[in-house]
């Protein structure tokens, strides 16, 4: 009867140890799985970075497809069946259309939600590639790198993509992959407005209005200006599509 009664406490012993080394176990690996999704997070975002660059550039060869035709520049069209606002006032013709298998060839893909800043859900082209029409760059084109370009009254504007409101993890490894400086760790910081208050978009019309103040480069990454549009604190990536 006693030696039973050891038998049973140390087979409740030999569970308890058993419970205990499980929990260790399962602590350990919840520890381990943490510093495993800080790795795979930045890595996935290596991979966004490398898609978005990639996207903008297949719009770009799109647009070469379409000039090649003698396409004048004001007759380029973004119109798409994703997002309303990019049919000019007399619609064109398939082969000057950036996304017709006509035209360009090339697809309108809305970003990744997982690139996105969900925070900024409720700002204007969140979601949405934007592509506006009163964007001008220093440097870019027939722009001068000294001349502002905001207000010279020379029709010089580019076309170009914007993809607003992305996470700043996601900016700061795209200006990595580009080669581009995030100054202190952060990605550079608009002086003003990086696109037009009245939030028009391309429809075969170039106006003045805004400059961008990533002078000489054809893409990048950067942060909104404290007073100006978009604000301080939200992440955009641009990329020339067009240099004019």
């Amino acid at each position: 009867m006693l030696n039973k009664k050891y038998k049973e406490s140390g087979n409740v012993l030999f569970l308890i140890l058993i419970a205990i080394a499980l929990f260790g176990a399962i602590s350990y690996a919840i520890s381990r799985s943490g510093v495993g999704s800080a790795n795979i997070s930045k890595e996935q975002n290596i991979i966004y970075a490398s898609q978005i660059v990639q996207y903008g550039s297949n719009l770009r060869t799109a647009i070469k497809r379409i000039k090649a035709t003698d396409t004048a520049d004001t007759d380029i069209s973004f119109a798409n069946n994703v997002v309303a606002g990019y049919e000019h006032a007399t619609p064109q013709p398939e082969f000057n259309q950036v996304f017709s298998p006509n035209g360009g060839g090339a697809k309108y893909i809305p970003p990744n939600p997982e690139w996105l800043d969900s925070t900024q859900s409720a700002q204007a082209f969140y979601g949405e590639v934007y592509f506006p029409r009163k964007v001008c760059i220093q440097g870019i084109g027939s722009v001068p790198l000294a001349l502002n370009c905001r207000m010279d009254g020379i029709d010089n504007e580019p076309l170009l993509l914007f993809i607003p409101y992305i996470t700043k993890e996601l900016c700061i490894e795209l200006n990595n992959k580009l080669g581009i400086e995030n100054p202190s760790g952060d990605p550079p910081q608009e002086l003003s407005h990086a696109w037009s208050v009245s939030l028009q978009k391309f429809k075969g019309v170039y106006e003045e209005s805004v400059k961008l103040d990533q002078a000489g480069q054809y893409y990048g990454c950067f942060e909104g200006d404290v007073a100006s549009m978009p604000p301080a604190g939200t992440y955009h990536y641009f990329h020339v599509l067009l240099a004019r």
